[in-house]
């Protein structure tokens, strides 16, 4: 039982070295730092306006951008509404294509997932 406290007061000693240590080089650290940048000349401050922009504006520019880039491909089915590759392939219950087994067999449409457009 005795053992246990002593391990753990040998820790603490070797951890408080440890930080000492630790200490003395973020001191020469700063020090170098303080020297380093009384050397060089200082920086100004510009008078350059930065715009402001909504987090909104900038999502559209991104994704303007990726439009403009996106390279058609051929072979590839898009949306003709909204141009969108992202679509979804759902059942159109109105053409039966054939029957198996006496179970309607379905055509098949796609629906965009950006507008909803069915084609």
């Amino acid at each position: 039982m005795i053992e246990f406290p002593e391990k753990i007061l040998d820790e603490l000693v070797n951890l408080k070295s440890e930080l000492e240590k630790i200490e003395s080089k973020l001191d020469s650290i700063i020090e170098n730092v303080k020297s380093s940048s009384a050397k060089s000349p200082s920086v100004t401050p510009t008078t350059e306006t930065v715009e402001m922009r909504k987090p909104s504006q900038v999502v559209e520019e991104q994704e303007a951008k990726e439009k403009v880039e996106e390279k058609p491909v051929e072979g590839r089915i898009r949306c003709p509404q909204c141009d969108s590759l992202q679509f979804s392939e759902v059942e159109n219950r109105n053409k039966v294509l054939y029957y198996q087994s006496g179970a309607p067999i379905y055509a098949k449409k796609k629906v965009c997932r950006k507008c909803g457009e069915e084609f």
